[in-house]
Order: structure tokens, then sequence, then C-alpha cells
């Protein structure tokens, strides 16, 4: 990361943008979360001192276990010069850390999250450098207490991460510490032994964008239909910067919304820092329902998410009452014993579930007077498995009263089953009369299926006169009918060998299983082999032929051997003669037959060659290797593609296959098949068919599938090319970056695969031209560079051209905007936007820094003034010497020197502002920081050597520095 780190509030936590040379990406911190983790980052980027800093770090798990990209840890001068780092340069600095923070690790390293690195080995050491996890790092989750998350990239985001971390790392430790971090570091653009500068870095660039918002969400609660409630929300802009916003309901109900803002301050003009603005949202229920909904505030002009505001409420309508009582129909108080104290207590609770009042009246009591009422059953449920259609089983209950007085019975069939049941009750002495206390009787049930079924029954047990439920008991069972054999050969049609050649050692075996699967003895003839070549086969180890299976799945096995005799195709019949009712099985018998096999090797019926998701309009070829692997000829016939998107599919332009042969083993032809996903936006399916003389896969079929993509494509950085001003006869050049975004591969045509288009392209044009790009083929994710200048001839000043930057490529031409702006004016140019007078004590005044002014432009440049903005200018001190005259045009040069004095502890930032007469650039700024330590008691002793046995006199001078309860002085 390089540049500046941006804040972005939003209601899922802070949104962070890193705007990087290799395009824009967002992070989403966990707020909340891990809090003194996300606090620390965010002071990192309030203090802007993630500025200027880089990606230093790609970590591969082949080199060490991870696959992260790392930043956060080293800035550089952004005024140096291009490719201008050498050994020593002080152009790379340390980022001034602040305390170490404590480690909070509670979420797994996984691909797209951020997290915070550390000290090897020292658990809470984390500071300013954070990594971002490019594939699932687990790992990491178990090293010293876990690496800490704080965050994670949002959306498509990651597309630009993965960028950076395929682009070739160099080894740049020896320009600056021989830091062994700096071993590994990610360049554009750049051949290792060149020199190397900030256009080789991954870098950021932009402004700072922030606001908060007093609530991201507000409940409104239950309120009554057709009426109103509201609540207000407050917006602050702490971006440093005027920003422009827009307030919009987002509609997500349909029909009419009882949301409605009713009061907005917020959208529209410059809002400037620090202001505030307020949004009213009303809420007026329509009916008695649930309601969610939800409003966006935007930065107009920004590639910021929107901050979203929850809002929720109910609609309450007013109705009727509803009583609700604990109990409905029946309190039971079972026995009322000495044990209970003579009496027992039941809680009735009495709710209103209605949306008005409800007036209850006089409760009462009607009395009735009962006598315990108790039986069992020795089994409440029974199953009579299977048993055989036509014949009859049966199972007996019984039951006993245990209630302490009589009771008379009813027993009953439920009768569940559509027609006729297999169950009947047969002896029942429980129905009628009075049991006695302790009397018991029995219930026998018979089941007789009545056909191969599932029947599932129940009856009841009901005592008379008393509102007790009825005992109700399950009958469960399957009729099983007595039927066929039925034979099942583990081989059914067709039994293949292979070749059959001297490693198989003459001969090829296959072990057949014979199963009966019916339900009555399967009887086995002799089993039999015919057919012109049947001498090439034999039946040993036979276990089946005039063999009876008895039972359900009981098996035999038989072996059939094919023999070598020669490498011609072997073909017989195998006969199995049985009693099943279908009739005898054949099963053909093929050995030394032709085998087709697609590469990678397999002998599925189905295949499928996928084409994955591809720009829409363009068009990808894959070869499709076609193998024989049998002993004798491959004989193909044509190659056809069918289905309702064939026409999108095509063979050629290599096809070594149709109506040809292949006479020897693993022997290839290769047929290339196209996919064209010209104005396709979505899937595409076909089938693509090889006829061949296989007897196995005589028309072998692969399936073909494709997807037309609008949003693939190449990506070209910077996406709006802005030269700015230029003096006439001066150049002026700017990076541009292809990236490949797609999964094909994508080439550069050649020649003119890069040129310039428009009214003024004669102006714009690739260096060198060709450039380096042309004719490269773009891998997934990896990156070209090259040059792009925009060179003056004479014109009239401050006009404005414009031209197009076309990219033509195997998958069409893409096109961005290119302008720049002649001048025959001043041109005001520093050679910094920003320095840092570094940190000083208390009372003291730093080393002095200086900022040249250049001026660029062809005629002269008067500075108007020059100013120290904000609220810490007390601290800074600029002289220069731009006020006594004109600078000069083509180059000529002014100095600005600024001091920084320790008057008050902490950090200190103002803006110097320079007014010339650019027309284009009227005013310009430099940012200044520093800091000034907080002091110490320092004691100076001036003195001489005393000798011994002589006395001496020693002054001492108490400088204050800041405050000590005590100090003490040590004399040796």
């Amino acid at each position: 990361l390089a540049g500046s780190i941006y804040l972005v509030a939003a209601n899922a936590g802070t949104i962070v943008q890193f705007p990087t040379s290799m395009g824009s990406y967002f992070v989403q911190l966990n707020d909340p979360g891990p809090t003194a983790t996300v606090t620390n980052f965010q002071n990192y980027v309030d203090n802007g001192k993630y500025d200027n800093t880089f990606v230093h770090r790609v970590a591969t798990l082949s080199t060490s276990g991870v696959d992260v990209i790392q930043g956060g840890g080293f800035s550089f001068d952004p005024s140096i010069a291009p490719g201008t780092f050498t050994s020593g340069s002080p152009a790379l600095f340390e980022v001034n850390t602040e305390a170490a923070i404590a480690n909070e690790f509670n979420e797994s390293n996984l691909r797209g999250t951020i997290a915070m690195a550390r000290q090897g080995g020292v658990i809470d050491s984390a500071t300013s450098e954070w990594f971002i996890n490019t594939s699932d790092n687990t790992s990491l989750d178990t090293i010293d207490e876990g690496f800490t998350v704080f965050g994670r990239v949002a959306g498509d985001g990651i597309r630009v991460v993965d960028a950076i971390f395929a682009l070739a790392p160099n080894d740049i430790e020896n320009l600056t510490f021989a830091n062994p971090v700096l071993a590994s570091v990610p360049t554009i653009n750049h051949t290792v032994g060149d020199p190397i500068g900030i256009e080789n870095l991954v870098t950021t660039h932009g402004i700072r964008v922030e606001f908060s918002i007093d609530n991201e969400a507000h409940d409104f609660g239950s309120y009554a239909v057709g009426s109103t409630t509201n609540t207000t929300f407050t917006l602050t802009n702490l971006s440093g910067a005027a920003i422009n916003l827009t307030v919009a309901l987002d509609d997500d109900i349909d029909g009419a919304s009882p949301f409605s803002i009713t009061t907005d301050t917020c959208t529209g003009g410059a809002t400037g820092d620090g202001f505030t603005c307020q949004i009213q949202v009303d809420f007026s229920p329509l009916d008695g329902d649930t309601f969610d909904e939800s409003f966006d505030i935007t930065i107009v002009g920004h590639n910021v998410p929107a901050a979203i505001i929850s809002l929720d409420g109910v609609g309450q309508e007013i109705g009727n009452p509803a009583i609700g009582p604990s109990f409905t129909d029946l309190i039971t108080f079972g026995n009322i014993t000495e044990l209970s104290l003579g009496e027992k207590t039941r809680n009735l609770v009495i709710t209103n579930y209605g949306d008005a009042p409800l007036v209850i009246g006089l409760l009462s009591l009607v009395t009735t007077h009962g006598i315990r009422v108790e039986f069992s059953i020795d089994n409440e449920a029974h199953d009579f498995g299977s048993y055989a259609v036509g014949s009859t089983t049966n199972t007996t209950f019984t039951l006993t009263n245990l209630s302490g007085a009589a009771i008379n019975l009813t027993v009953a069939l439920d009768d569940d089953i559509d027609g006729a049941s297999p169950f009947s009750i047969t002896t029942d002495t429980c129905t009628g009369g009075a049991t006695g206390d302790g009397f018991t009787c029995q219930i026998q049930v018979d089941f007789s299926p009545l056909d191969g079924d599932t029947f599932d029954e129940s009856f009841d047990i009901t005592i008379v006169g008393h509102n007790v439920p009825a005992a109700i008991i399950s009958l469960d069972g399957v009729g099983q009918e007595i039927g066929n054999p039925a034979i099942g050969p583990s081989f059914t049609d067709l039994i293949t060998f292979g070749n059959i050649t001297e490693l198989s050692l003459g001969e090829k075996t296959r072990n057949l299983v014979i199963t009966n699967y019916g339900d009555a003895p399967l009887v086995i003839g002799l089993l039999s082999l015919s057919g012109a070549q049947a001498v090439a086969y034999e039946i040993q180890d036979d276990l089946c032929s005039s063999a009876t299976l008895t039972n359900f799945e009981d098996s035999c096995t038989v072996a059939i051997i094919a023999l070598q005799i020669d490498s011609t195709l072997k073909e017989a019949t195998l006969h199995i003669p049985s009693d099943d009712p279908g009739g005898q099985i054949n099963i053909e018998l093929i050995a030394n037959h032709p085998i087709i096999r697609i590469t990678p090797p397999t002998r599925v019926p189905a295949e499928e060659m996928g084409f994955g998701a591809i720009p829409t309009n363009a068009t990808l070829t894959q070869r499709l290797p076609i193998q024989s692997f049998g002993n004798t000829d491959l004989v193909f016939g044509s190659i056809d593609i069918t289905g309702v998107d064939s026409a999108r599919f095509s063979i050629g332009p290599v096809d070594e296959c149709s109506n040809t042969s292949l006479a020897t083993v693993d022997v290839f032809c290769n047929v290339d098949v196209k996919f064209d996903a010209t104005g396709l936006m979505g899937d595409a399916f076909a089938l693509l068919t090889i006829n061949n003389n296989s007897p196995l896969k005589s028309a072998f079929e692969i399936e073909l599938t494709g997807t037309g993509d609008p949003t693939l494509g190449l990506t070209i950085t910077p996406s709006v090319i802005d030269f700015g001003q230029l003096a006439q006869g001066g150049i002026s050049s700017i990076v541009v970056t292809l990236q490949n975004d797609t999964t094909v591969d994508i080439t550069i045509d050649t020649p003119n695969g890069i040129t310039v288009s428009g009214p003024d392209a004669v102006l714009f044009g690739p260096n060198p031209d060709p450039s380096d790009c042309d004719g490269v083929t773009l891998l997934t994710d990896v990156p070209c560079a090259f040059t792009l200048d925009f060179s003056l001839a004479s014109m009239p000043p401050t006009e404005l051209k414009t031209a197009s930057l076309d990219i033509s490529t195997s998958i069409g031409t893409q096109s961005v905007p290119v302008s720049g702006t002649s001048s025959t004016g001043p041109i005001i140019a520093l050679s910094t936007p920003q320095l840092d007078l570094g940190t000083v004590n208390f009372g003291d005044t730093s080393a002095s820094q200086s900022v040249t002014v250049t001026n660029t432009g062809l005629a002269p440049l008067t500075i108007a003034a020059i100013s120290l903005l904000g609220n810490d200018d007390p601290e800074f001190i600029a002289s220069n010497d731009c006020l006594l005259g004109p600078i000069d045009a083509e180059g000529g040069t002014c100095t600005i020197n600024i001091t920084y004095s320790g008057i008050d502890t902490g950090t200190d930032q103002v803006t110097l502002t320079i007014d010339s007469d650019d027309p284009l650039q009227p005013t310009i700024g430099v940012t200044l920081d520093g800091e000034t330590l907080a002091p110490l008691i320092r004691v100076t002793i001036n003195g001489a050597l005393v000798v011994a046995g002589s006395g001496d006199a020693f002054d001492f001078f108490v400088g204050l520095e800041g405050v000590a309860e005590s100090f003490t002085i040590d004399i040796a």
C-alpha cells in the first residue's frame, strides 16, 4: 500500500479505502470486533501514518507456508525522481509506530480477511503492519495464540488484492535498511538489476473521505395504524474537505411504504469539514403488519459504498379483545390424599391476546365428585413383521384395572385402512360388564395379510362414562407374497476382457456372481458357450450349473476365462438357463476389441468439456486428445455437435480424428472445439458425439458447457488518463497497466494492438511504439504495463486536448478516455505534497527542511502569497525567497524553508498555502507535520577533575523539560 488509506462510515462497520496503483479496494472493519486492534488501525489512518506507504511483502505457500500481501511498515519520499532508489538512499523509511497492542484473536485467517502482523514469537507485538490473506491460511490461527483478524475485503476488491499478489517479487533490501522484510517486494514492470523507483511499487493516491452518523438503525416499535411518529438522524462531516451528499429511501417494501423522509438538510450543496445536518424519518403504519426498510447516504462523485441506515416498525390495528386462559377445557387434580394435605392447587392465568380492552365477568364454580380411574396394558404397540399372504398370526394384550373401583370398558378397531383390514380382534374379555379393582382381561388381535403390502392400524380401549382419553394401541405388519425366483447375474448383457496379451499371461478372468433376488427357490441349468469364437473362452470353477439358490439373496460364482489365441476380435455368448419367469440370460463376451479413450483417461459414459466463463463477445478454443486403447483398429465416423446451443460450438481448426482410424494402441488424434460467446450473457449447452467402432461406446458423448459474462474483460489502469497541464514543447508520461480478469488467455493484437484515436490522437501515443505489450498474451490475473506519452507542439494556451486509448485484443477492443491541457503561461510544481518535520523534544526546534517551487511553464511565475493555515501554525516557521520577484520560465525555482518548534506536546499539522498566477492552479498546498515529545527533567553538571587531597566546587544547571516528582545525583 502506498499513498493514503481513507475511512468511510458504513452501517456494518467502518469501510477503509485502499486506492492503490493497481486499482482501489475497500476493507470492512469488524466494528464491533477486536476493539483495540480496530482502534489502533484507525489511529494510524487518522494520523496519516499510512500516507505514502507501499506493499512491501508478498509471501506464498511454497516459500513461507501462507499466501499473503503485507503493508503498513515502510513509506517513501514521493518527491524522488522515477527509477532513482539507490543503495543507502534516504527515499525509503520505516513507519513511525505507536505502542504495541494486545493480541485479540477471535476469527479465522480465511481468504480476503485482513489481520495484524507481529514480531516473530512475540504475541502482543502488533503495531502498524497488516496483511491480507489471499487464501485460507488457517495455520495462522494456531501460531502463538493466533493472528488477529480485524476486517475483510469488501465486494470484488479481492480481485485487486489478487493482482498485487500475482506481481513478481523483488529484493530491494540493499537499498536502505538491509532488512530481510524487503526481500520480497511486489514490483510493477521491473527487471531485476534495473534501477527501481516509485513507479515500480504498488502505491495509492487520493483524498480522505469520512463522515459519521449518530445512529445506524432505528426501531419504531409498535405504533397505531393511522398515527405518525418520527426520529431524527444527525450526520457530521469529518473528512477535512467539502463533500456532496444524497439521501434516498431504498423502496424495499412492496406497495406504499409507511416510512418517509420529511426533513433532509444533508442532500445537495457543499458540506464542509465539521458540517452537521439532519434527516427526519416519519413512520405512519398503513395496516397491522411488520415493516423493515432502509435509506442510503451516498457521497456524490466518490467510489465509496453508501451508508445504509435500517428502519423497522410494526403497525398496531385497533380491533377486538381475545381471552386466553392458561387452561382451556379441563383442569385435572389427580388424587387428593393425606400426602397432599387434603388439597391441591392449580393456578389459572387469563390473558388478553386481542388489540382492544378485555372485560372479564365474575368467575364461578360448578362442582362434581369422582374417583380415581386408572388401568394398565402390558404393551402399547405390536409389529407383526413380515408374514406370508394368506396365512394368519396373532398376539394378545393383557389389561389390568388399577383404579380402585369398577370400570366399564369398550374395545374397537379404528378402521384406519381403506378396504378390508388384515387386522381383527378375535378374543375380547374386556368389553362390557363391571370390571373391579385388580381385574385383568385379554384382547387377542389376528394379522392375516391379504396381499404384499405394508399395513398400519390401531384399536382403542375406552372407559365408558368417564371423560378420560382412550388408550390407543398401534398395530403394524407386512404381507409377504410367495412368488417367483429372480435371477441376478453381476454382469447382465456384456462382459469385456480388453486386450489378451503376453502381459496378461495369455488369459484374463472375469468372475460372475449369480444371485436369487426372488421370493422362491431359483433353479439354474447348465451354463454353456456359443458363437464362432466360443473356443476362445472357457467356463471354470462353475458352482452355478444345476445349482438351486433356495432363499432370497443366495448366490453362486463361476469364472469365465478369455484365452490368448491371437490378437483379433473375439466374440461369443454365455447362456445361463434357469426357472426365472423371464427366461434364459444371454451375456455377450468380447475380447481384443477397439476401445476409445478421452484424455485424461476415463471410461465413464458421459464426459464434460467445460469452457468456464469468458467475456461476452469472446471466443475460446480447447484441444481434445482422443486415444486408441484397444488391440484392434479404432475407426472414427463423423464428430457431431447437437443441442439447443450447438451453434455456439464448432469443430476446428484442428480435426485429426473425423472419418479416420487409429491403428495401434496408445496412439492419439486431436480435435479442437471452439466456444463462441458473441452476444451471449448466460450459459450455453451442447452435446459432442464421437462416432466410432468401439462396441462399448460407438457413440461417445461429451457435454459441452460455457458461459458468456459481460462483466469480464481486460482491466485498464488508470481507467481515466489525465496528464494535467503541460507546457508547449514539453512531454509527459503515464504508466498504463493492463490486467486479464478473465479465465481465458487474452492476446494483445500486433501490430496496432495499442493505438490512440480521436480529435487530438496525434499528441498521444505509446512509447516505444509499438509498445512492450503489443503481441503479449496475458494469463489470468497477470498484468502488462506500457508508457503513454503526451507531447505538445505550438497551440493556443490552456486548451484541453482529448483522445481515446484503444486496446485491441483477442476478445475485442476496449477503450479509456485520455486528456491533457496545453499551456503557454506559468505552471507551478512543488517538490513534495507533504513534509514531515519529524519529532522534537519540548522546547527544541527541528532542523530546517525545504520545499522547492519550480516553474515548468513558458512564462514567468509570480508568487502572490505564502501562508500557514491551521490551529497549529505557531509551531511552524516558514522563510522563503519566492516573493522577491517572478520565477523564471522553463525550470526557474525558489525555496521555502520550514522549521518546527516544540511548543505544545503532541502531533501538529498545518497547510503551507502558495498563491500564484498559474491560471489552472492559483492555489496549491503542502501538508506539514511535526510531533513534540513530552518533556523530562534534565540536569547538567559542569565540573573538573578533583585531585586527591583537595576540594573543588561544581555548578548544577537544571533545565525544565517536563515534570518529575524527584531526581537523584550519584557522585562516584
